[in-house]
């Protein structure tokens, strides 16, 4: 079974994907335009990845 998916572009600096990137590829892969969500400290690395992907 293929996924979804696409293998990552970006990198952290100890040249390793994290998680929080990971989700943030895969909203942008499917076009996700707006994200809601009640943010907390377990979800803070994936709302930095948000932050870091928007231009």
């Amino acid at each position: 079974m293929a996924s979804a998916v696409p293998s990552p572009q970006s990198a952290s600096s100890e040249g390793q994907t994290t998680g929080s990137r990971l989700v943030m590829d895969a909203l942008v892969h499917h076009g996700v335009e707006r994200v809601f969500c009640v943010p907390g400290e377990s979800f803070l690395a994936v709302l930095d990845s948000l932050h870091d992907g928007t231009s």
